[in-house]
């Protein structure tokens, strides 16, 4: 009986070892050529990094070499894709342009901006946020709701700089209150993320299916936590200034603004 116990425990602990997620360790550091890199996407397969300091978007190979370069954007922030266009939020323009087969176009029909430094998409749902008016633009599908102010309680934000759809939620980085704020899609607040790290800038965040990442760009981390805001990993090698982030094919992009450097990871 002891042994069928003794079996019986191994077997519990096993599996719960195996659904244990392994730390994202470092696999490669992509090195660009004269980039001062700011949003990361993908589209179509094609790494596309928006260059704030040369105000530019480039395309890049997994080498770091410049395949393609879209010139005439003025300071070009926090970078999304929807179908086969790439959203601009130009922060020195007050605008978001999109790039489709070719062509820039702008925007219309979007609220006045003040210094846009993230956008997002999912589906027809588009979030905006927007840098000095301390504010975000959410499109539902139908209609602009405005949520935030200036301040530092629940529901308002200190320069808010990225923003990321899900299926239910609304998530801000909300950089110089140093946590990541979450809400519905009524403009409600919903809860706060990451205020117990010691974030000095919550600059960039990306959501995946249970966790949630976030830049500290002042500190140089990269902090996943859950979605019920326990800390799963602490990220500081080749990071250095870091700003935004994406998985792409289960590996882990990191921009870093200071060293010019993309550092990938795996687990």
């Amino acid at each position: 009986m002891r042994l069928i116990i003794s079996c019986f425990l191994l077997s519990i602990v096993f599996v719960g070892c195996s659904k244990t997620k392994k730390d994202w360790q470092l696999k490669k550091e992509i090195k660009l050529d004269n980039v001062g890199p700011i949003g990361l996407v993908v589209l179509n397969d094609q790494l596309w990094l928006s260059d704030g300091d040369n105000n530019r978007l480039v395309q890049i190979n997994e080498d770091g070499k410049i395949e393609k370069e879209l010139v005439d954007f003025d300071r070009p922030m926090h970078i999304a894709v929807s179908e086969n266009t790439i959203l601009i939020p130009e922060y020195g323009r007050d605008t978001i342009s999109t790039y489709t087969g070719g062509k820039k176009a702008f925007l219309s029909d979007i609220p006045k901006l003040d210094a846009p430094a993230g956008v997002f998409t999912l589906g027809k749902e588009m979030a905006i946020a927007n840098f000095y008016s301390n504010t975000v633009h959410f499109f539902n599908g139908t209609s602009w709701l405005q949520i935030g102010a200036k301040g530092t309680t629940e529901g308002k934000f200190n320069y808010p700089t990225d923003v990321h759809i899900t299926k239910e939620f609304i998530f801000v980085a909300d950089a110089y209150n140093h946590r990541v704020q979450v809400f519905d899609k009524s403009g409600q607040f919903v809860k706060v993320l990451g205020q117990n790290l010691g974030i000095n800038a919550a600059t960039g965040i990306y959501v995946a299916d249970k966790e949630l990442f976030i830049t500290d760009f002042e500190n140089s981390h990269v902090f996943v936590v859950s979605l019920e805001n326990e800390l799963i990993q602490e990220i500081t090698e080749a990071i250095k200034k870091p700003t935004d982030m994406l998985i792409y094919k289960e590996q882990l992009y990191v921009v870093n603004y200071k060293s010019g450097i993309v550092s990938v990871y795996e687990r």
